[in-house]
């Protein structure tokens, strides 16, 4: 994890790997010092690129980067927000206060998908961090075979395309409900495709293991289709146990 923090002018906190244990990470935070001044996000999105993303700091991994404002940004956000998202980091951003400018926070995720806003400063809280990270997970991509992931209150499927995928992801028999696909607006990115399906819509159900000590989630035969915009259809079946 690193921190930039920006008003005018941005600063490293600290770099990625710079603390690898979760108290000195606390204790880095705390000693954050916060500054004042006009808004640039276009600046701080340029130093990530530069500073946060390069080499040995983290490039082997899935790179996300979040950014948490108040206010509208004074310089340009578009073009180093895109070079960030062509270095493929993946960008969320929080706005707090009804003093930010959303279309701005489209134009750095690149997807109002990525996109959260609350009313203050409290209501950064556990559940925003939960939804939170449950989005990137959720879109930390692996190649090959399908990935299962299990929430507290939904299941997902993710997988990668070899070609840009110009369609839907749907559970069988369901298509026609909103909620039950997933279409190119809502994934990633072209090749990384993915539908995520809370328990109890769908004929998606969650059952008790047999087992006392713990719960296991599954569902009862639900197949996955791809379905494309062409005259084509391809589906994926899928037992989720």
């Amino acid at each position: 994890m690193a921190i930039i923090q920006y008003a005018e002018i941005p600063r490293v906190e600290f770099t990625l790997n710079q603390y690898t244990h979760p108290t000195q990470l606390e204790w880095a935070i705390q000693r954050i010092n916060f500054l004042s001044g006009a808004t640039n996000t276009g600046k701080a999105l340029k130093l990530a690129l530069e500073r946060g993303f390069s080499g040995a700091r983290g490039g082997h991994i899935p790179r996300v980067a979040v950014v948490v404002t108040d206010g509208q940004s004074q310089d340009e956000v578009s073009e180093p927000a895109q070079l960030l998202r062509d270095a493929h980091v993946m960008l969320y951003a929080i706005g707090v206060t009804n003093l930010i400018n959303v279309h701005q926070l489209h134009q750095i995720t690149g997807n109002p998908v990525r996109v959260f806003t609350v009313e203050s400063f409290d209501q950064l809280d556990k559940a925003l961090a939960d939804s939170l990270t449950w989005e990137m997970c959720r879109t930390e991509f692996r190649p090959g075979t399908p990935d299962i992931i299990c929430g507290p209150d939904r299941i997902g499927v993710r997988a990668s395309t070899k070609k840009p995928f110009d369609g839907f992801v749907f559970v069988m028999d369901h298509f026609h409900q909103e909620e039950c696909r997933a279409g190119p607006e809502k994934f990633p990115d072209p090749k990384s495709i993915g539908i995520t399906v809370p328990f109890n819509a769908c004929n998606v159900h969650r059952y008790r293991s047999v087992s006392e000590d713990d719960f296991e989630f599954y569902t009862e035969n639900i197949p996955i289709g791809k379905h494309w915009r062409q005259p084509k259809t391809k589906h994926l079946k899928m037992v989720i146990d």
